[in-house]
């Protein structure tokens, strides 16, 4: 841990949050524009091509003839139409689905919404009563005002509810498979036990044992296609079903080409005495969500006991394959690659099984719940997971999302992988790795928004290899399926993974097995995320005790990174902290809470909340770059989803513009959704010598309720890096920006 005496280190200065007035509405045009109603599948369309008062009588009906359901309560979906309104800045354009008509439709049903079903959040799965829905009828006489921007009141219909990957399954139709089944969300904890109790004793009496699991809000069953559909149809209480997640490790790390033997007493000149095993205590400590790690000889003293996991898991050791999987992804997060001096101390959190390929994704929660805790005595902020789930499934990862968020904690996930066979298809047929990479998207839950996706690039190469080094790896995916993710990268950054020649030859990296020998031939995004964990892992060892969000933390790697978003490669490959140059440049780093804006009616004013940042920032500085991470507490989406997104305005002290407002070098990154931003400033001429504020707003990337923008806070972190025109100082610019701001440390 960094001495707090050093100047030369990083800065931590106090963030304030602020409250603007303005006169409510003021500079926004009353005028509406084009309105639009996004229509998702085919049995929508054929439901919302009704009448309103078929829609009702229909939905009644369905309701009514359901046998388990709630008796006071029921749950049904309202299709709205989205309105386009200008901000006051003409060039934005914002949708707008909380206006008049449908805030008139939502009071007189006394209903509450529950979820935003769509990216547009144009379908609302909303509660209310039935005798409400039927009084709602009385209302059609006044039909043409009433339902104008009502498009569709239905009960949640099949199509909507069962995941696409089981319906394009032919087999499913008859022959049964595990599936999970999502309960309402969002409902309190009372009514969810009841739900779970009701689903459960309903599948138990079709002889369909169930089990619930994440504090009851999923059920694990067995169904096919057709009990499924039947199950959905007499039951009101039921979200959605998929298919249980089965895990998909690296298929590469069984190559026999490359393995070396070593004696387990030669642990890399590492040493073991008592010394140094005191020593470790002092390290930060990384939970390992896997296959299970094995007591190896060069993970003694850091390897925490006794070992842990699901429930359901017999044997907590590494019992995947030849060489394992959670042993060695344990050493590269204590040691990075070839290291010898330990960054981290890691505990092992068994959540697969090789014999049942089943991901026991209840272990993300219950993992994280237990080890970030602060009565934790082996507290983790930081969490490292390289199973993939075979095929995608939102509402798995949704949940996992949210977890990260709840928790405060550093999420770090594999990006996932390309089979070897399609890769040495590929490689047989000439097409290069960046006309295919980007066709691959990563894999859940790698694509969850407040996770980390690790992507892969190589490091090693021989004449017939299909990568150069540095370029990505012939196996790494990009991008993402989901759209609500908007402009937020996947992956966020890039690490060792591997090569592979064209004649299959793997060019791995080298870490130790499941049995403490070494092996240097592992292959595959698995091997990525670890890397990156030993780079946060030196974070918190040096500055760990300043940070409590970790947006903050992802904002450090951020600011370390190389800066420059490239196609499939995120942000780029984190650097060590020593190799940060303190005479040349200086990171400030600061964190916040942001309350979403609230408009008090009664009062007639909009209340603005802002993060501010205020920073003394010294002449001959020739550029400064923010660097800007942030999560929200908005868990109402049915996937996962972009809910806000950060915009920067700076002022400098003295100023030589109006209200002495700075123009940004990169004005488009304020437009971009995205929960992690790079701002630019720069100076050609003039000194940027000054006292800098860096006013922060949140934005909603879609229209939401005004009760739940009151329940929404923004949790943010940022990393200041400034850069020195010269190196002929007579103090390091850390020194000078240190002594500048001693008045704002923390």
């Amino acid at each position: 841990m960094r001495n707090d005496s050093e100047v030369n280190g990083f800065i931590f200065v106090k963030s304030i949050t602020t409250d603007v007035r303005s006169a409510k509405g003021g500079g926004r045009s009353r005028k509406h524009f084009e309105r639009s109603y996004e229509s998702t599948f085919e049995e929508d369309k054929e439901w919302i091509a009704k009448e309103m008062k078929d829609q009702i009588w229909s939905t009644v009906s369905c309701l009514e003839k359901q046998e388990v359901k709630d008796i006071e309560k029921v749950y049904i979906v309202l299709g709205v139409e989205s309105q386009f309104v200008p901000k006051e800045d003409q060039s934005e354009i914002r949708k707008k689905i909380f206006y008049q008509n449908t805030l008139r439709v939502i009071q007189n049903l006394s209903a509450e919404v529950l979820s935003y079903l769509n990216k547009e959040h144009t379908n609302l799965l909303i509660s209310c009563k039935i005798s409400d829905l039927t009084r709602l009828l009385n209302k059609y006489k006044y039909r043409m005002e009433y339902f104008k921007t009502v498009k569709r009141i239905s009960p949640l219909l099949p199509e909507e509810q069962i995941s696409k990957h089981l319906k394009e399954d032919k087999k499913w139709t008859t022959q049964s498979k595990e599936v999970l089944i999502e309960l309402i969300p969002n409902i309190p904890t009372e009514k969810k036990s009841e739900y779970s109790k009701r689903v459960t004793q309903y599948l138990t009496n079709l002889d369909k044992p169930a089990n619930s699991c994440c504090n009851e809000d999923f059920i694990i069953t067995e169904l096919n296609g057709a009990s499924t559909k039947e199950l959905l149809k007499s039951c009101n209480l039921v979200f959605r079903v998929t298919e249980a997640p089965k895990g998909v490790l690296e298929q590469f790390n069984s190559a026999s080409k490359g393995r070396q033997k070593t004696k387990r007493a030669s642990i890399n000149g590492k040493a073991s005495s008592v010394q140094f095993q005191k020593a470790y205590n002092n390290l930060p400590i990384v939970c390992i969500l896997d296959s299970g790690v094995n007591r190896i000889p060069q993970l003694d003293g850091l390897l925490l006991m006794p070992l842990d996991g699901y429930r359901q898991i017999p044997l907590f050791d590494d019992d995947y394959g030849k060489h394992g999987h959670g042993t060695p992804i344990a050493y590269l997060t204590i040691f990075g690659e070839n290291g010898t001096v330990p960054k981290a101390r890691v505990i092992s959190y068994k959540i697969y099984s090789e014999y049942s390929e089943t991901v026991y994704f209840e272990g993300y929660m219950l993992a994280f719940a237990k080890y970030s805790s602060e009565y934790q005595p082996n507290r983790s902020r930081i969490f490292v997971s390289s199973i993939s789930f075979k095929d995608y499934n939102n509402p798995v990862t949704a949940s996992i999302d949210r977890w990260i968020q709840e928790n405060n904690i550093c999420a770090v996930f594999a990006a996932g992988n390309i089979d070897p066979t399609t890769v040495s298809s590929y490689a047989l047929s000439g097409v290069s790795c960046s006309s295919y990479i980007s066709n691959h998207p990563i894999q859940d839950p790698a694509q969850a928004v407040n996770g980390l996706a690790i992507g892969a690039i190589a490091k090693r190469e021989l004449p017939n290899s299909i990568s150069r080094i540095n370029e990505l790896s012939p196996f790494t995916t990009c991008g993402t399926t989901n759209g609500c993710l908007y402009d937020c990268q996947k992956p966020e950054f890039v690490e060792n993974g591997g090569n592979q020649c064209r004649d299959g030859t793997p060019l791995g990296l080298t870490s130790f097995d499941k049995n403490g020998e070494l092996f240097t031939n592992f292959l595959g995004t698995s091997f990525s995320a670890p890397l990156f964990a030993n780079h946060l892992a030196e974070i918190v060892a040096s500055y760990g005790y300043n940070i409590k969000n970790a947006e903050t933390l992802k904002a450090i790697a951020l600011a370390l990174s190389y800066g420059q978003l490239a196609q499939c490669k995120g942000f780029g490959e984190p650097k060590s902290l020593d190799s940060f140059d303190y005479d040349c440049k200086a990171l400030v780093c600061s964190e916040g809470n942001i309350p979403l804006t609230d408009t008090i009616s009664e009062k007639h004013w909009k209340i603005s909340h802002r993060g501010k940042i205020t920073v003394q920032i010294p002449n001959l500085v020739n550029s400064i770059k923010l660097f800007l991470v942030h999560s929200d507490n908005h868990y109402r989406e049915a996937i996962p989803h972009l809910n806000t997104y950060l915009k920067v305005r700076a002022t400098k002290i003295p100023h030589d513009s109006a209200y002495g407002r700075v123009e940004m070098k990169n004005p488009d990154e304020n437009k971009r959704k995205s929960n992690m931003k790079i701002f630019e400033w720069a100076f050609p001429i003039r000194s940027m010598g000054g006292i800098w504020t860096f006013s922060i707003t949140p934005e909603l990337t879609a229209d939401i309720s005004a009760e739940h923008k009151r329940a929404t806070t923004i949790r943010y972190g940022c990393a200041i890096l400034l850069n020195s025109k010269t190196q002929t100082r007579t103090k390091s610019l850390t020194e000078e920006v240190y002594t500048l701001n001693k008045h704002l440390i923390i």
